[in-house]
């Protein structure tokens, strides 16, 4: 029997440990079919713990399910003496043993040298039993008290029985590679409550099966047709050193494109088998006739993560059950109540998602430039929305297409060759790019920012990384390609560095009018209390671009019921932010700019009570009115107005034709909007 295992994985190009887990992790299909069959709650509770007992021991031996009942009894002692601190009891003594068996079993060098081990398990495992305890503890609160949709629906008011427990954590294999899903919906799949209920005609799993089958072998065959052309150790071979930049960083991308299919075949299967039993069935579709979805065993959307077209989208498509159970149990829970979640919140979710696949170097730096790809996206897409539809708008839609595809595939090298040395170098032969690429974004999206010394800061740095990596991360071997990129490099770094004083030299050569910021006014920022999240964020953002981005001093939107106002204003002196409020809208509704039917420009100056409102020194004026109704223009009928935008700057002629048309498609973001 042995030397047919011998044969068999030769003969596939794995270990015998590799094939002996992949056999059982196939044989999870079959298992879970046979649960549908079994009858009685208590059986079927009986049957998915011995199933994914036997499973385990078959796969990693006896000592592997030792390992897998000290988390679950953990968690079980801490729900059973601790209710009120159950969940943070059990999500550090849990990610502490996880942590402890990464250490000992150094399994990132297990794998990339094909072997296995259990802790592939143990990581889907620690989150199953983190979330039940978590769950348990919420069932202690009140849903008075502020309780966010997902906690509402998982809360636990009953602590599971033991059997219940174990068959939860075990069931039929499910440990193996995910999906995570909850003690709630388990319990009422294993009882035929909810969804389950008997009465209800469930739906023909076999259809979605197949086609999860058929997709796992597809990916397996690609990724055992690609893996020989693209081997990790590349990384490390000369040959590497002496190609040009372009030709390293389409390594780089064929490298993390090779290494996703196995991924891809791995979580294929695992929804077969969860879709199969039936776990997976998440309702039906609205469609006629409706048809059964499978959401709960969905791990990956393969084109999605390939087409993804912001790298915001990367989470909902890849791993996607374990980055819900991020959402639901590190992200939201760091945000404070009535504030907006930030970087932080971001930061200490990736370094959560890095501290559970190991302790690798590369592992918390591939999450750590995941969070600054996903913040640098978010700066792209919000170039996006400030544009109206047309070309340049389908231009910066490609260009954060394409830099997700150039940072995602860069940033995951780390985690596939793990070391800090393999790792720096790998980045360093492309020159950081997918690392200073999104900084740059990021310090672009930061308000406040003077932009004209940016490129200075990129030449310093840039030209840094360059002499850093040619002493440290080139090794002894320095190829004359290799030296020509460096002398190119460091001439751009150069010219990144002047220009900051070009800039200086030119707009010296021919003086050009500038708006001047106003003496003895009082600079301000208000906005309507009681606005939604989300409209606070789209009045601040639509203030902030207009004051930043044109020659404004002063700017106020009004939309909907709803005001924001920014910059130099002539405000009573000692007033609080709710009288400035209650100021403005009464010189609003004494001036009747509420009533303006199309846009009002003065370009010189003119005797208005508008000008009363604003600071001294004031020369144009604009008014946008922002149209309610976002189909009137094109129906015909008489255009309703919901608002405007004024802005004010200290020069004459302020705002050209271009600046009219920008501003009038920022208007156009609030049309039809209500904010209260």
């Amino acid at each position: 029997m042995e030397l047919e295992m011998d044969s068999m994985a030769s003969s596939i190009g794995v270990s015998v440990p590799v094939l002996r887990f992949l056999l059982c992790f196939v044989a999870t299909i079959p298992v879970s079919f046979l649960h549908r069959f079994v009858p009685g709650t208590l059986p079927k509770h009986l049957y998915a713990a011995f199933s994914g007992v036997l499973l385990s021991y078959l796969s990693f031996g006896m000592l592997s399910n030792l390992h897998f009942l000290i988390p679950m009894l953990m968690g079980y002692t801490s729900m059973i003496l601790f209710r009120r601190y159950c969940g943070i009891i059990t999500f550090f003594t849990g990610f502490g043993y996880l942590i402890g068996c990464h250490v000992y079993y150094m399994s990132g060098d297990a794998w990339k040298e094909g072997g296995i081990d259990a802790t592939g398990a143990l990581m889907v495992l620690t989150l199953k039993v983190i979330s039940c305890a978590i769950n348990y503890n919420d069932g202690l609160l009140k849903e008075e008290e502020g309780l966010r949709e997902a906690q509402k629906k998982y809360r636990l008011l009953q602590l599971p029985s033991l059997i219940e427990y174990i068959g939860y954590c075990l069931c039929c294999g499910s440990h193996f590679a995910g999906p995570v899903y909850e003690m709630k919906d388990y319990l009422e799949w294993t009882e035929r409550k909810g969804i389950w209920v008997r009465s209800e005609k469930g739906p023909s799993p076999f259809g979605a099966t197949l086609r999860a089958i058929v997709q796992g072998a597809f990916c397996m065959a690609l990724y055992l047709y690609l893996v020989p052309n693209f081997p990790l150790s590349r990384f490390t071979d000369p040959v590497y050193q002496e190609w040009g930049f372009w030709k390293r960083l389409g390594y780089q991308y064929m490298s993390g494109f090779t290494a996703r299919w196995k991924y891809y075949f791995i979580w294929s299967i695992s929804e077969a088998s969860i879709i199969i039993s039936g776990l997976g069935f998440t309702g039906w579709t609205d469609s006629s006739p409706p048809k059964p979805r499978w959401d709960r065993a969905k791990n990956v959307d393969i084109l999605g993560v390939e087409l993804a077209k912001s790298a915001v989208q990367l989470p909902v498509f890849w791993n996607i059950q374990v980055s819900t159970w991020l959402r639901h149990y590190v992200y939201e829970r760091l945000i404070q109540k009535g504030k907006k979640p930030g970087f932080f919140q971001l930061l200490a979710t990736q370094t959560v998602s890095a501290v559970w696949h190991g302790l690798y170097p590369g592992y918390i730096i591939f999450f750590v430039q995941s969070a600054l790809m996903i913040a640098g996206s978010r700066v792209i897409y919000r170039w996006q929305q400030a544009v109206p539809q047309g070309l340049f708008r389908n231009i910066l839609v490609f260009m954060n297409f394409a830099y997700t595809v150039l940072v995602l595939n860069y940033s995951c090298v780390g985690f596939m060759v793990l070391s800090m040395h393999e790792t720096i170098a790998s980045y360093g032969s492309v020159y950081y790019i997918g690392t200073i690429l999104p900084i740059v974004l990021i310090l672009l999206g930061i308000p406040g920012l003077d932009e004209s010394y940016l490129p200075r800061w990129i030449g310093y740095t840039f030209g840094s990384l360059l002499v850093l990596n040619h002493f440290v991360g080139s090794g002894s071997l320095t190829t004359p390609a290799q030296l020509r990129s460096e002398a190119l490099g460091l001439c751009l770094a150069a010219f990144s560095i002047t220009i900051p004083y070009l800039g200086r030299f030119l707009k010296g050569a021919a003086l050009v009018e500038r708006p001047t910021l106003p003496e003895g006014n009082r600079q301000i920022f208000v906005m309507s209390e009681h606005l939604l999240d989300t409209h606070k964020e789209d009045l601040a953002w639509g203030t902030y671009v207009l004051l930043k981005n044109t020659n404004t001093i002063s700017v106020l939107i009004s939309a909907q019921g709803a005001l924001c106002v920014r910059g130099y204003w002539n405000s009573p002196e000692d007033a609080s932010k709710a009288q400035i409020l209650d100021w403005l809208e009464r010189k609003i509704q004494e001036i009747g700019l509420s009533d303006l039917k199309e846009t009002l420009y003065f370009a010189q100056g003119a005797d208005s009570a508008v000008w009363e409102m604003l600071p001294e020194g004031t020369r144009s004026l604009l008014v946008q009115p922002v149209s309610e109704d976002p189909n009137s223009s094109a129906s015909g009928t008489t255009k309703k107005i919901g608002g405007f935008i004024l802005l004010a700057s200290s020069m004459s002629y302020a705002y050209n034709d271009r600046d009219q048309a920008w501003i009038g498609a920022v208007a156009n973001k609030f049309r039809g909007k209500t904010h209260v």
